[in-house]
């Protein structure tokens, strides 16, 4: 029933990271856990991987190009009010 990548309502099915399965071991002490198995509820209904890739990379470009437009007003600015 849970093999990697089973689509859920809430999420899919995955395997545990190495960091991931150190806490469910921890929790197991208190809550009946599966450690080598978790409901990644993260990507559920959000956009596919290279779409959130390339519009973080394209927000990233764009932060760059405005804050060099903002350096280099502000560097003529300080030209202009010392001729």
């Amino acid at each position: 029933m849970l093999r990697s990548g089973d689509e859920l309502p809430a999420g899919y099915v995955r395997y545990t990271t190495a960091e991931e399965k150190t806490m469910l071991h921890q929790m197991a002490e208190d809550y009946e856990v599966d450690p080598v198995y978790v409901l990644d509820l993260y990507r559920h209904g959000k956009v596919s991987r290279m779409l959130d890739f390339a519009i973080r990379a394209g927000v990233g470009i764009l932060l760059l190009m405005v804050g060099s437009v903002i350096v280099g007003g502000i560097k003529k600015a300080v030209r202009r009010k010392e001729n």
